[in-house]
C-alpha cells in the first residue's frame, strides 16, 4: 500500500497488473481491491439554527430557544442522537432525535441573565462529541401596575370617608400611566356599573357615573389596572355609602327671657347630628363640641349666653339650630322668632308718704347698725318690703296707675333648694338678676361669704330652685373651697400656693329645667390690707332698696316690665 485508504472516499479500488516475460511476451490483468470500513471519523457537533440563542423570561414551557444541535459523523451509515449532560438546573430539554432545545422550567431574568447547557452527540458507531451552548434571557416587564382609588366627587360631609349625599358620582384614582383601569361598582347584590378607562400621562384616571342617579345605600367600588405588557394589578376596593336623607329637624324652645344673657334650649337627634350641630343667635354661631357654652345631654341641647359672654338687647330673635349628619345632609329648625328678650326689671322701694306734721317726739336712742339684708345673708322665711317696678316710659306711663306691685318674697323651701328673690309675672321665668360681685380676701385668711338671694330672680313664688357652683372653665371647685347649696355659703381657707384668682360659675336651675348662670371671681390679695381698700361686694338687696328710695336719679335704670304688666291688667 502506497498511501492511506479511506472507505468514505472509495469503498474499493481497481488496479491493473502487467506481467512481462524475459522472452519479451507481456500479459496484463485488472484486480479489484475492496476497502473495509473502519471507525476512523469523529462526530462533529454544531448549531444548525441561525437564530440568536435568546428566549424571554417567563416564557411558556416548550418554547424553543434558538438552538438545534447537529452532530455529523463521516463514517458511512452512522446516525447521531442527542442528550443534555448539563440542562442548567432542569431549565432546558433537548429532542434526542432532532436536537431542538426547548424551555423546561420557568426562567427569571432577575435571577440570571443567561444559562449554559452542554449537548452530547453520540454516533451509532460509538463516537461521542460534546459541546456547550449559551442561552441568553430577555428581560420582560413582569411588574404589575399600581392602582389606587383616590376619592369620589362630591364627597360631602367629611372628605375622604366615601360617605356622601350625592347620588351622581365621579370616581377617581391613580394608576401606571397608560394602563387600562377597569372600574366596577356593585351594590344591592349585583353589579351596578362597570367601565374601563385609561390612566393619563400623569397617572390619573376618572370614571363618570353621573348619567343616572344612584339609589341610597351601600356599595363596593373595585379597580383593577392592566399595563401594556399584560400585567394586572390585584383588585382594590373601597366601600361607598350614599345617604341623601336629612336628619330630623332640631327644635328650639320658645321663651320670653327677662335676661340679656338667657339660656336657650331645644332638642335634636344626637345620633343623626354626628356631622355637627350649631346654634346661631344674633349673627353669632356656636358649634357643639367646640364652644363650651353649647352643651348637650342626650337629645337635649342648651346654649348658655352668659357662659358665652354674649349679651342681647331687648327684642325678638330668630334662633337657628342646624343639625348635620356625616353625609353632609343639613336640617334646620322650622320655627322663627323663638326668643324674646324682655326688659329686665329693677326693684325699687316705694317711699312711704310723709306723716302729718306733729309735735316733735323725743329723740330716739341711737340704734346699732342695721343687720345685713335677709336675702344677702341667707335668712330664709323673711319678706322684703313691698316693691314696685317702674319703667322708662313717658311720665304718664310712670304714674301711680301704671305701677305694678312686685312680690319680693323668696322662692319655695325644699330639701337641697336655695331660696331666691321672687318678682311675680304671668310667665314662668328664671333669670340672673344682680349676679354675684367679685370677692376680695387677704391671702391666708378664711374665705367666707354668702350668695346674695338677689343674684337670681324667679317669677313664680312656688318655684323650687337649686344652686350649683363650679369653676368657670368646668370642673369642681378647688378642694379648699366648699359651697353649701342649701344655705348658699362659700367657705374655706386657701393654701399659700393657691392661685390668686378663682373664677366661679354659679348656676340656678328650677324643677322645670330652666337655667340661669352668673360668673364672679374670688381674688386673693398678697398685700395685707389691700382687701380693705377694695369693695368686697355690693350692698345687700334690702340696703340697695333703701338707697334707691333715697336716690331718684337711679330711676334711669328702671326696666320696662311694670308698664307691660299694667297694660295687660288694663
Amino acid at each position: 500500500m502506497a498511501g492511506p485508504l479511506d472507505y468514505e472516499a472509495a469503498t474499493s479500488h481497481t488496479i491493473t497488473v502487467k506481467a512481462t516475460s524475459s522472452d519479451g511476451s507481456i500479459t496484463s490483468g485488472d484486480f479489484v481491491i475492496a476497502i473495509t470500513n473502519a471507525n476512523d471519523n469523529l462526530v462533529v457537533l454544531s448549531d444548525s439554527n441561525a437564530a440568536a440563542n435568546t428566549v424571554a423570561e417567563n416564557t411558556a414551557i416548550g418554547t424553543t430557544v434558538g438552538i438545534t444541535a447537529l452532530g455529523t459523523d463521516a463514517d458511512t451509515g452512522a446516525t447521531v442522537i442527542y442528550a443534555l449532560t448539563d440542562n442548567a438546573g432542569g431549565r432546558f430539554a433537548i429532542d434526542p432525535a432532532t436536537g431542538v432545545v426547548t424551555v423546561a422550567a420557568p426562567l427569571d431574568y432577575e435571577t440570571a441573565t443567561s444559562h449554559t447547557i452542554t449537548v452530547k452527540a453520540t454516533s451509532s458507531d460509538g463516537c461521542v462529541q460534546s459541546g456547550d451552548f449559551v442561552i441568553n434571557l430577555a428581560d420582560v416587564d413582569e411588574i404589575p401596575p399600581s392602582v389606587a382609588i383616590g376619592g369620589i366627587t362630591e364627597d360631602t360631609g367629611v372628605p375622604g370617608d366615601f360617605l356622601t349625599r350625592d347620588n351622581a358620582l365621579v370616581f377617581s384614582g391613580t394608576a401606571e400611566a397608560g394602563s387600562s383601569v377597569q372600574v366596577t361598582l356593585t351594590g344591592g347584590g349585583g353589579q351596578v356599573f362597570r367601565t374601563t378607562v385609561i390612566a393619563d400621562g400623569a397617572g390619573t384616571w376618572t370614571a363618570d357615573r353621573t348619567a343616572a342617579p344612584l339609589a341610597d345605600g351601600a356599595y363596593t367600588l373595585t379597580a383593577v389596572a392592566t399595563d401594556a405588557a399584560g400585567n394586572s394589578s390585584a383588585p382594590i376596593s373601597r366601600s361607598v355609602t350614599i345617604d341623601s336623607t336629612a336628619p330630623a329637624a332640631p327644635t328650639i324652645a320658645a321663651q320670653t327671657a327677662f335676661s340679656a344673657q338667657p339660656v336657650i334650649t331645644g332638642t335634636f337627634g344626637a345620633a343623626d347630628a354626628a356631622g355637627g350641630f350649631t346654634v346661631t343667635v344674633d349673627g353669632r354661631t356656636y358649634t357643639l363640641g367646640v364652644d363650651a357654652a353649647l352643651t348637650a345631654n342626650g337629645n337635649t341641647w342648651s346654649l348658655d349666653l352668659a357662659r358665652a359672654g354674649q349679651t342681647l338687647r331687648v327684642g325678638t330673635y330668630d334662633v337657628v339650630a342646624a343639625a348635620r349628619d356625616l353625609a353632609g345632609n343639613i336640617s334646620v329648625d322650622q320655627g322663627s322668632n323663638e326668643l324674646t328678650v324682655a326688659p329686665v326689671p329693677v326693684m325699687l322701694l316705694e317711699p312711704a308718704a310723709p306723716p302729718a306734721a306733729e309735735a316733735a317726739p323725743p329723740a330716739p336712742p341711737v340704734e346699732p347698725p342695721a343687720p345685713a339684708s335677709p336675702l344677702a345673708d341667707g335668712v330664709l322665711g323673711q319678706r322684703l318690703e313691698t316693691m314696685v317696678v317702674r319703667t322708662l316710659a313717658d311720665d304718664a306711663a310712670n304714674g301711680p296707675g301704671n305701677r305694678s306691685q312686685v312680690d319680693a318674697s323668696l322662692t319655695s323651701d325644699a330639701p337641697g333648694a336655695t331660696r331666691i328673690a321672687v318678682m311675680k309675672a304671668d310667665e314662668p321665668s328664671l333669670m340672673r338678676f344682680h349676679g354675684v360681685p367679685d370677692q376680695n380676701f387677704d391671702t391666708g385668711s378664711q374665705v367666707r361669704f354668702q350668695l346674695p338671694a338677689d343674684a337670681f330672680v324667679h317669677t313664680q313664688q312656688n318655684a323650687v330652685v337649686r344652686i350649683t357652683a363650679e369653676k368657670t372653665e368646668g370642673g369642681p371647685l378647688p378642694s379648699w373651697l366648699r359651697f353649701d347649696a342649701t344655705t348658699g355659703k362659700f367657705q374655706g381657707t386657701p393654701p399659700a400656693d393657691a392661685p390668686r384668682e378663682v373664677s366661679v360659675r354659679v348656676t340656678a336651675r328650677d324643677s322645670e329645667g330652666r337655667e340661669a348662670s352668673t360668673i364672679f371671681r374670688i381674688k386673693l390679695t398678697a398685700e395685707k390690707g389691700q382687701r380693705e381698700q377694695q369693695p368686697v361686694g355690693r350692698a345687700s338687696l334690702t340696703d340697695q332698696l333703701r338707697q334707691q328710695a333715697k336716690r331718684p336719679a337711679h330711676l334711669e335704670k328702671l326696666s320696662r316690665l311694670g308698664a307691660n304688666g299694667a297694660r295687660r291688667a288694663a
